[in-house]
């Protein structure tokens, strides 16, 4: 019995000493106590799950064609926490989707230039911005591909899911071949418009000094070098706004009123534009007629204000001031902004005088207080800013 005994012992002590082994060289998740540094600790990953979500929103915002919230979603991903040891591949791989992104954007907004001026019949002006459309689109692609071959490593050491990410990298890929095909579209078209019939368009706008609110006529001829065009649609534009749209006559003359918006600036741009549609886009080209300048005339009332007495923490200052014209004013309120909020207050014969209050904790410095008459028909809205400067009262101790 004895040498069965022994074996059993020499057995158990082997399996004791292999779960002991097991046990030490097992890895257990990092625990914090209160007495140890955590940065002495590992560093921990960020959140999966939050991580993953993240990106996955930016991405379909970037394929979305929503550059400027793609590039907000990448700056407020900058300030996630990463450890030490993966900033370079979190870095790397920010930086890349950030730079296609600002490409992408760019080329789209050349794109849209450059579809506004063949359609304008503006075609030799739409080759610049196509050619560096053209290059960014080059340039996307080879940051598509690093970016790529980042995202490889990226997800593996974020442990993210891979799948799910690179569908999405691929649908980005989607993105820049629509871009290649409404380029070279584009460029057929210009190609094609070669051949087509040239148009002109001349306009003429009385009176050219007007009062906001007021109306302007606008008259014009469309025609090409043989003769008139007739019962064409022509398109107003104030200020590059479309206002209005008229047809040609039988003699491709038009006339059309237009009421002046409520635009406080002194000077607007009046022009035309011609854009065929139906049978007419594969017979003539479009056109935009001349700019004609007009002046706005308008009244800009003056606000004037002023602190009395010496604005203390706690305490309360008056404001007072008045709002003046060369007509008398048609509203009898005013707004007075003061650090985060806002009051309005009553105009009395153009007068106005109001108590405000220092909050208690404020720290000293100069802050911003700001009086606004509103627009009005011909009165132009207009303001004053002052700057308050709070001051604690030194105190002398003397012992």
């Amino acid at each position: 019995m004895k040498p069965k005994t022994s074996a059993l012992t020499i057995a158990a002590i082997a399996i004791v000493l292999s779960y002991l082994l097991i046990l030490a060289i097992q890895q257990y998740p990092t625990i914090y106590r209160r007495h140890v540094d955590p940065n002495s600790e590992t560093e921990k990953l960020p959140y999966q799950t939050y991580l993953a979500t993240f990106l996955l929103f930016t991405f379909d915002e970037l394929v979305k064609g929503n550059f400027t919230g793609t590039i907000l979603k990448l700056k407020e991903l900058n300030q996630t926490y990463v450890p030490t040891s993966l900033k370079y591949i979190f870095e790397r791989f920010r930086q890349l989707l950030n730079e296609l992104t600002l490409k992408l954007d760019d080329t789209d907004s050349q794109l849209d230039y450059a579809e506004h001026l063949i359609y304008s019949g503006r075609e030799d002006d739409a080759i610049n911005p196509l050619k560096v459309a053209g290059y960014n689109l080059a340039e996307s692609n080879i940051t598509y591909s690093q970016l790529k071959s980042s995202a490889e490593e990226f997800t593996k050491s974020f442990m993210l899911p891979r799948t799910q990410f690179f569908q999405k990298i691929d649908s980005i890929q989607n993105l820049i071949e629509n871009m290649y095909i409404r380029l070279q579209a584009l460029l057929e078209r210009i190609e094609f418009q070669k051949n087509l019939e040239e148009t002109y368009l001349e306009i003429q706008v009385y009176p050219e000094n007007v009062w906001v609110g007021s109306t302007i006529t606008v008259e014009g001829k469309l025609y090409t070098r043989t003769q008139p065009l007739t019962q064409k649609n022509v398109i107003l534009y104030f200020d590059g706004q479309k206002i209005s749209e008229t047809r040609t006559s039988s003699n491709g003359l038009f006339n059309y009123t237009i009421k002046v918006p409520y635009t406080y600036k002194p000077k607007a741009n009046i022009i035309a534009k011609y854009l065929p549609v139906e049978d007419d886009s594969n017979k003539y080209k479009p056109t935009t007629s001349n700019t004609v300048q007009i002046s706005l005339l308008y009244i800009t009332p003056k606000v004037e204000a002023k602190v009395l007495g010496k604005p203390l923490p706690g305490k309360h200052f008056t404001l007072e001031g008045k709002v003046y014209a060369e007509r008398i004013l048609p509203y009898n309120q005013i707004k007075v902004s003061w650090l985060t909020s806002s009051i309005t207050t009553q105009l009395e014969n153009g007068t106005f005088k109001l108590t405000l209050k220092v909050p208690e904790t404020i720290s000293d410095g100069k802050y911003i207080l700001k009086a606004e008459a509103p627009p009005s028909k011909i009165f132009a809205p207009t303001s004053t800013t002052l700057y308050v400067n709070v001051q604690r009262i030194p105190i002398n101790l003397t012992l």
